[in-house]
Parts: structure tokens; C-alpha cells; sequence
């Protein structure tokens, strides 16, 4: 990931000429950032496989990464750099995606655990409701953090932040690792918010407008996701013999190979 694109803005006459309906501008303008939306994609769907809400042969990185660009490429005169960097709304719009996917999915499986005799429903109502999901809005205009304090749950904590609107104190590679392990006793929407923040380096206020949450709701999330993962981690790693080492992709042990001991 490379940092530089977390202010990436791609040049007014490029863009111009990709609202204008060049698809060749629009890639030349997006393809600084394809790495970082495929690692993305990628980091998603393991971890809605992990966590048992993906099978394998639903959906693929490759698959996820190539929806959002088209959607983005059908609504890009909604979007708007004075408002958003264009890195975040295109992985809003992957996350988006991913979301609309699931609920097929769900709903797929749903309409099949029905008897075949029964007569499946119309329900056009909830298609155009998903559909909605492709009209990603732009954040709001943030005047002040007050509001980003993290309440009581799950410690009285404040949240400070820096001028790019980042909490302090993110979680490591090792740390973050473990959102994608089923015996972390964390939600999902606190993983989300992790990757969004501490990994991608979103800020606070773009991740809200991605989850369609409130600020606060957010900061709650990170601080919660913060605190859980660290005190988890501790309990596991002391479980863990000393000297074992940790995988920093999964979180979990390396397994000794006994010809090398």
C-alpha cells in the first residue's frame, strides 16, 4: 500500500475528460489506486470467509475489485473531491458492493430453505432498496470533533485526533491480524471499522459516511475494536508457549517444524 495515495487526486483535466464517458480516462485516473482497492477486496472477502459469512466459490477478490470500479465508473458525477478523497469513495463503493452481494446471498439461500411448493414472493420493494445501496453519499461536513468522543462502552475514553482526521494509537499488522480469527469475541462492524481506519488509513469521518454510521457510533467501534483485540491478544498469548512465533497474517501460531529443532 503505497501512501502516497491516501491524498491522491487525480488531474481535473483527466477526470474531466472521464465524466465527459472516456472509460480509457476514467482508468487512467483510478489506476493509481488499483493496488490498494485489490488489496482491499482481498482483505475483505478473507475475512467474510473466516468468518463463515463467504463460501469460496461466491465470491472473488478479483470479482469484488472489478464490481466497484464499474459501479464507480456508472456514478462518477456523484462523486465529489471537495467533499471526499477519491480513494475513500472508491473503496466505499467496493465495500458497497460487498454488502449487496451478501444480502443476495442471504437472501438466495433464505428463498431456498423455503418448501418448493410454496410459491416464492415478489418483492420488488426490497431490490429497489438495495439498489439504493449504489447511491453512496458523501460525507458530511465536520466542524468540530466533539462529538467523537468514544462514550462508556467499553472504557471511558477520549478519543484525540490528528489533522487528518486519524485516532492515535492504531493496531500493528500483528494486531490487526487477529479481526480475522472466529475465537475473538468481536463484531463484525468493529472489524470493518479496523480495517477501514487502522489499516487503510481512512479517517474517522470517511469511515462513518462508508458504514453510514454516526461519528460517535464510530469512534465507539474503534475504541471498542482497540480495546477487545488487545486484551484477547494478551489472554491468547498467554496461552501461547514463549517463543512460538505468531503468524502476522492470520494472528495464530507458526506450527515448529521438527527437523529444524
Amino acid at each position: 500500500m503505497n501512501p502516497s495515495n491516501r491524498m491522491y487526486r487525480p488531474d481535473e483535466a483527466l477526470w474531466q475528460r472521464a465524466l465527459d464517458g472516456d472509460r480509457d480516462a476514467f482508468e487512467e485516473a483510478v489506476a493509481p489506486l488499483q493496488g490498494d482497492l485489490l488489496q482491499f477486496a482481498r482483505r475483505q472477502i478473507g475475512l467474510q470467509r473466516r468468518l463463515g459469512q463467504l463460501k469460496p466459490d461466491e465470491l472473488t477478490p478479483e470479482e469484488l475489485f472489478g464490481d466497484g470500479l464499474v459501479i464507480a465508473y456508472e456514478r462518477r458525477h456523484r462523486f465529489d473531491p471537495k467533499r471526499m478523497r477519491l480513494r475513500a469513495w472508491l473503496l466505499g463503493l467496493q465495500h458497497r458492493a460487498l454488502v449487496r452481494t451478501l444480502q443476495q446471498e442471504a437472501r438466495y439461500a433464505a428463498r431456498n430453505a423455503i418448501s418448493l411448493d410454496e410459491e416464492v414472493p415478489q418483492n420488488e420493494s426490497q431490490d429497489a432498496v438495495e439498489e439504493a445501496l449504489y447511491e453512496f453519499r458523501q460525507p458530511f461536513d465536520v466542524t468540530t470533533y466533539e462529538e467523537l468522543i468514544a462514550g462508556s462502552a467499553p472504557a471511558d475514553v477520549e478519543i484525540t485526533f490528528d489533522g487528518a482526521g486519524h485516532a492515535p494509537e492504531r493496531l500493528t499488522a500483528e494486531e490487526r491480524a487477529f479481526i480475522e480469527r472466529e475465537d475473538v469475541d468481536l463484531p463484525l462492524d468493529a472489524r470493518q471499522v479496523v480495517l477501514f481506519h487502522d489499516e487503510f488509513e481512512l479517517a474517522l469521518p470517511e469511515v462513518a459516511q462508508i458504514l453510514d454510521y454516526s461519528l460517535k457510533d464510530t469512534a465507539e467501534a474503534l475504541e471498542l475494536a482497540r480495546t477487545t483485540l488487545r486484551q484477547q491478544i494478551g489472554s491468547i498469548e498467554d496461552m501461547t508457549d514463549e517463543g512460538d512465533e505468531i503468524d502476522s497474517y492470520t494472528g495464530e501460531p507458526v506450527a515448529r517444524n521438527p527437523d529444524n529443532e
